[in-house]
């Protein structure tokens, strides 16, 4: 793989990966598709805000790891890495009037992305972290 070295642990190999811009969680992003295998399902959710989208990531439907909030440039690099990484990512977003840009952006990186309209998603009240980790888990419903 591209960007990955390999390390013998005991009896387990490790693969570590590199991305260029530091993303939180890039370890606990590692350790998933490590123990992922050669399963490399992504979805990526993102509660859009106008510049730092928050995201949730889940591998090979697993539990949604909270990425926080980043610029776009970030998210569309993770998928263009994680492309690299022989990943099979689907994004979910929500609709809005500033998304659609963003939305080609991360087709452009080779994701497949779907646009959701906005809606109380969890029945709690709203907050970006728990929608984003919503929006991921409904990629594998549609």
């Amino acid at each position: 793989m591209p960007g990955a070295t390999r390390k013998a642990l005991t009896h387990t190999i490790m693969t570590t990966y590199t991305l260029h811009t530091p993303v939180p969680c890039h370890a606990a992003i590692c350790k998933a598709l490590n123990l992922a295998g050669q399963e490399r399902r992504v979805t990526l959710g993102l509660d859009l805000e106008l510049n730092t989208p928050a995201g949730a990531l889940i591998v090979a439907g697993g539990q949604p790891l909270n990425l926080g909030k980043h610029p776009r440039s970030l998210w569309v690099e993770l998928v263009g890495w994680l492309i690299k990484q022989g990943c099979e990512v689907h994004c979910v977003q929500e609709a809005c009037g500033f998304g659609w840009e963003f939305h080609r952006e991360l087709e452009g990186a080779g994701a497949g992305s779907m646009v959701v309209a906005p809606q109380e998603l969890s029945g709690k009240r709203k907050t970006d972290k728990r929608d984003a980790r919503m929006l991921a888990s409904l990629s594998g419903t549609m």
